[in-house]
């Protein structure tokens, strides 16, 4: 039995660190995508475009600019969760909720 438990527990192990580097490299993806996204949308040359194309195709109380800025995140949440930290603290909020999120799904 004691065996068992062992067996499992490396193997859930494992699965943790697959599923905790997983949402670290999705989340940093999208705060790099949001990045370019807001310099190609709204920056414009002042953070290094060659022209000032900001807001090039959006009106100024166009809903779908912040769809669209929405989508690039991942949803209005985790939007609202990368423009608020560094990487420094979006790899440490990271890392803590997927454990987080790990140890409810083995509750299950």
């Amino acid at each position: 039995m004691k065996q068992i438990i062992s067996n499992l527990e490396k193997v859930f192990t494992d699965l943790d660190k697959k599923f905790i580097d997983g949402q670290i490299e999705w989340a940093l993806g999208r705060k790099v995508a949001l990045k370019k996204w807001r310099m190609d949308n709204i920056l414009g040359y002042h953070y290094g475009a060659k022209t000032n194309e900001g807001y090039k195709n959006w009106g100024k109380d166009d809903w779908g600019f912040y769809e669209e800025m929405f989508r690039v995140c991942g949803g209005k949440g985790h939007y609202n969760t990368l423009i608020k930290i560094t990487m420094q603290e979006l790899l440490r909020y990271l890392k803590r909720t997927a454990k987080e999120q790990s140890n409810q799904e083995m509750l299950k």
